[in-house]
């Protein structure tokens, strides 16, 4: 039995709300202990593990092609990958290294987006995807730039990235932005497509945080969801989120 839609945001949006419950909770107990990128980016990692399918695991670590001389990503804050069908090439502690068709989805975590911490996110996103082409690669902070501003250093900085290997988004959770790549495939590669930005205004659960989620899922959920579930949720998300459209942010080819 497929799900539609608007029962897949719904979802979403319960898994979305029990993460912001989880962190105000964390941060009334250990507040001091949330003041760095790393604790944030492992809370986001354990979150998502915990709602992982048995196909996947969720570590950090590097995607690497023992074949390729030099074929070596940059460190992944959260990497999802395939534990099933393919070997760990290694493994130190939590620290995973995954042949590239393992990999299913790259996750850059920031506290705090800056330009800086933008830029350097999608560094890491096309070091992935320059080992694996057709890596999704995502990059989610917490909070960070104002939408219009985030909008704002992405044109700017747009000629320099190439849609080969740029993430298919750049969410802020508390600023209510999304950037996504127009395309999304059945292999939420995004294709040649550019960036769509909107500001989310809607009050209650956060509606990017939503997004995240709807991206994380579709990636375990494609056997059971209609091959045009992806982008009825986007325009229903859009709707529900009251979004503001910031403009397109267009990529080199």
């Amino acid at each position: 039995m497929e799900i539609g839609h608007e029962e897949f945001i719904q979802y979403c949006r319960t898994v979305a709300s029990e993460l912001e419950e989880r962190l105000k909770r964390m941060q009334v107990i250990v507040d001091y202990k949330l003041r760095s990128g790393t604790a944030y980016a492992e809370i986001l990692r354990s979150f998502l593990d915990e709602h992982s399918a048995g196909k996947y695991n969720v570590s950090e670590g590097f995607i690497v092609n023992p074949f390729v001389k030099g074929a070596a990503s940059n460190h992944c804050d959260i990497l999802v990958y395939n534990q099933i069908q393919y070997p760990l090439l290694d493994v130190e502690g939590d620290v995973k290294v995954v042949l590239p068709r393992a990999a299913a989805m790259v996750i850059e975590v920031e506290r705090n987006l800056t330009e800086g911490r933008l830029i350097r996110g999608f560094d890491n996103i096309r070091s992935a995807r320059k080992v694996y082409p057709y890596l999704p690669g995502v990059i989610f902070a917490f909070n960070g730039l104002e939408p219009e501003a985030l909008y704002q250093s992405m044109v700017e900085h747009a000629d320099t990235w190439h849609a080969g290997s740029a993430p298919i988004a750049v969410i802020n959770m508390e600023k209510g932005f999304i950037a996504h790549r127009a395309q999304m495939t059945m292999q939420l590669g995004g294709g040649n497509s550019p960036f769509e930005a909107y500001e989310l205004k809607r009050d209650g659960p956060s509606a990017s945080l939503e997004f995240l989620f709807l991206l994380y899922f579709y990636l375990q959920m494609r056997g059971m969801l209609a091959s045009d579930t992806l982008p009825k949720a986007w325009k229903y998300l859009l709707a529900e989120g009251k979004a503001n459209f910031l403009g397109k942010i267009e990529l080199r080819h």
